[in-house]
């Protein structure tokens, strides 16, 4: 059975850029509330320093299925933390 996702970015999208290697880890909260997406080629300060995607899973309120919402991208240049190139922060993800 397939559910319907609507995805709504609220703070910034995703760029998806070769060898930034999106998607190779990601985790799922116990109850289903949160996606950790980890991007650990990503270069926002520094090559290969790393990201993390955040997005909180919504499926009450409709019958057609989920609504997920990006919160957070953490990564050097975002959310005040400190990497250095090739940190490769967000593999793994959990």
């Amino acid at each position: 059975m397939f559910e319907i996702i609507n995805w709504y970015d609220s703070h910034a999208s995703v760029s998806l850029v070769t060898y930034d290697w999106c998607g190779s880890s990601v985790s799922l909260s116990a109850d289903g509330s949160k996606l950790a997406v980890g991007e650990y080629g990503d270069d926002d300060g520094d090559n290969a320093a790393g990201a993390v995607y955040l997005y909180t899973i919504d499926d009450s309120g409709t019958s057609w299925g989920s609504t997920v919402t990006q919160e957070v991208k953490l990564s050097d240049n975002h959310a005040n933390i400190s990497l250095d190139g090739g940190d490769n922060f967000g593999s793994p993800a959990s």
